[in-house]
């Protein structure tokens, strides 16, 4: 089959699935799955569908928070990248999405992964104080994974991006 009519069924597939179960989260994994299937074969084929991708971001997105919620981190990690690769480089949802795949990562200890992901982060910070305080707390959480005698040197760099979190009403972040 040729790459567009692979596409086509794919996106048919998950229109049937949504059809067929409706809103129920259980299934947001499989329907993202061949979502993102149709829009990685149609841009492959030349032709980017910004909307397809964003759906099935929307939906791998989706699953993935609800992995992080049930702290299963690697599956977390895999579907929020996963979700990324759905959307352009100027998407306004990457940065969140980045702070979410950032969390998991780390918290399985994958600094492989997480080193271009905190550096994806760190790029789309920019003005933000609240990124550049989620950047800080990971970029001291990856720093103590390579090396635990960086715990102290981290510590002073952590209350401080604590600090400018709580004062942004992010309790997470103050949290982290």
């Amino acid at each position: 089959l040729l790459r567009e009519d692979r596409a086509r069924l794919h996106e048919r597939a998950a229109r049937w699935l949504e059809a067929k179960v409706g809103d129920l989260v259980e299934h947001d994994d499989v329907i993202g799955y061949q979502l993102e299937q149709a829009h990685l074969l149609r841009s492959e084929a030349g032709s980017v569908e910004v909307a397809l991708g964003r759906a099935a971001a929307a939906r791998l997105a989706a699953a993935g928070h609800r992995a992080l919620d049930a702290d299963d981190r690697p599956v977390a990690a895999s579907l929020l990248g996963r979700a990324l690769a759905c959307l352009p480089s100027d998407d306004p949802e990457r940065a969140e999405l980045l702070l979410e795949r950032c969390e998991a990562l780390l918290g399985m200890g994958d600094v492989t992964s997480a080193v271009p992901a905190i550096d994806e982060l760190a790029s789309l910070a920019n003005d933000s104080r609240r990124l550049g305080a989620w950047v800080a707390c990971f970029a001291g959480e990856l720093a103590n994974l390579r090396d635990p005698a960086q715990l102290a040197a981290t510590a002073e760099a952590a209350a401080d991006a604590a600090a400018t979190l709580a004062a942004l009403g992010d309790d997470a972040g103050e949290a982290k």
